[in-house]
């Protein structure tokens, strides 16, 4: 198993349907067989960043939980 330290940018995308990037990256988090590792500052700049939609960022911090 490997653990993966991942940024704001591929986050933002899986829980943001309007992203050009959002199927690649529901497509990776499928696929993938390790652990994802971030940041409370990462988590921070998703809460933010999706602050145009409350749906998003409960279930962004549901998942991270």
């Amino acid at each position: 198993m490997i653990n993966t330290l991942i940024d704001a940018g591929p986050l933002i995308a899986l829980f943001d349907r309007s992203d050009k990037y959002h199927l690649k990256a529901v497509r990776y988090i499928k696929e993938l067989e390790g652990q994802l590792l971030t940041t409370w500052p990462v988590i921070t700049e998703v809460c933010h960043l999706l602050d145009f939609n409350t749906t998003a960022q409960i279930n962004f911090l549901t998942w991270v939980e």
